[in-house]
């Protein structure tokens, strides 16, 4: 004779089964990271010729995560995650700024699928944009958070880190807001 509890779990996963709807519970982040330096025909770009570009997602329970891209024109840019049921799922990252300050950056989700951003202690939804321009250039970072289909930056992960950094860069010089963010925060 069955239990109670063994004839449930048999009953949802019959009905997950059936309906497509099951799925595991996963906690912490995915991270891909691209640094990348590249030679200029003219003066050299920060952002656009040398950075760090990364691409994460913060998983918290069944929903297919929060992705959102940073990408900085330092390549001294280093962040790490995790999570759990009760907390969710965060991101924390730091980067050297041109005075030699450390630039925090942390992200957040409790329910996997809405979060939010800090960097530099100013706090942006992730609903209002999912690629964040970074410029270390002066003593207080310049951000630009940008709405864009993060699907437009996937070319710039996998493959040799020679191609990646010359995707990075096409990217940036096709894209009319990117290219003026780093044209703009370029120093003369």
């Amino acid at each position: 004779m069955r239990s109670m509890t063994s004839w449930g779990i048999a009953i949802l996963l019959a009905a997950g089964m059936t309906t497509g709807e099951l799925r595991a519970e996963v906690y912490g982040i995915e991270q891909a990271v691209s640094a990348f330096q590249l030679p200029s025909n003219g003066p050299a770009r920060p952002g656009i010729h040398s950075g760090k570009v990364i691409s994460v997602k913060l998983l918290a329970g069944p929903q297919a995560g929060v992705p959102f891209v940073i990408w900085c024109d330092s390549q001294r840019l280093r962040g790490r995650g995790g999570g759990g049921p009760r907390d969710g799922a965060e991101y924390r990252a730091e980067a050297p700024t041109s005075n030699g300050d450390v630039m925090a950056i942390d992200a957040f989700t409790k329910d996997g699928r809405s979060g939010t951003l800090h960097i530099a202690g100013m706090p942006y939804d992730l609903a209002d944009g999912r690629l964040f321009l970074i410029s270390t250039q002066d003593a207080t970072p310049r951000v630009l958070q940008v709405q864009c289909e993060l699907t437009e930056l996937k070319g710039i992960r996998g493959g040799p880190v020679q191609t990646r950094a010359q995707r990075i860069a096409k990217f940036a010089e096709q894209n009319e807001t990117v290219r003026k963010f780093w044209t703009d925060s370029a120093k003369p």
